[in-house]
């Protein structure tokens, strides 16, 4: 009877904030914070390389998630503001949606600011280190009425080919 030693050299715990993307435009149509809909849901896709590039080198429990808005045009809260992650091996959200089994990370009703909007995650999200990580953002402020106009989310431009985010799939939920 023989056990084989498969220990791994332990990994230093770590923790901080990292910046994904380079923050070079800005999206209202593809905002997470469409108040000019009632309800709305949008996903987003975040390679492995892109969490490594920041600085998230290996398997990690995400805690947190800022967006920085540029511009707030919503003059309500975002009812049931609800942030859920997932790994996946998807490599786009060209097909639409996908639903791999997520995590609900944090849900309440939320009121935009400009600048920072830091999300606490009440639950951790477990990234595996290796697949990429699915984001699914959606609210419900049905039945009052839409504001004029979203507002403007700082963004980065075409990671993944043309286009703004080229991983974001998005529509209003009817």
């Amino acid at each position: 009877f023989t056990i084989t030693d498969n220990d791994a050299a332990p990994i230093a715990a770590f923790s901080g904030n990292f910046l994904i993307g380079v923050n070079n435009t800005t999206v209202t149509s593809q905002s997470p914070f469409r108040s000019n809909l009632q309800k709305f849901r949008i996903q987003s896709l975040y390679t492995a390389a892109e969490l490594q590039a920041a600085g998230i080198l290996t398997a990690s429990s995400l805690t947190s998630m800022t967006m920085r808005i540029t511009v707030k045009n919503s003059t309500q809260a975002y009812n049931g503001f609800t942030i859920s992650l997932a790994n996946t091996g998807a490599g786009n959200l060209s097909t639409g949606f996908i639903s791999p089994a997520f995590t609900q990370v944090y849900t309440g009703n939320y009121s935009s600011v400009v600048g920072d909007n830091v999300f606490t995650f009440s639950t951790p999200f477990a990234w595996d280190g290796t697949s990429n990580v699915l984001v699914n953002i959606c609210f419900d402020n049905a039945p009052a009425a839409a504001d004029v106009s979203a507002d403007v989310t700082e963004a980065t431009s075409a990671p993944l080919g043309a286009g703004i985010r080229a991983t974001t799939y998005s529509s209003s939920v009817v």
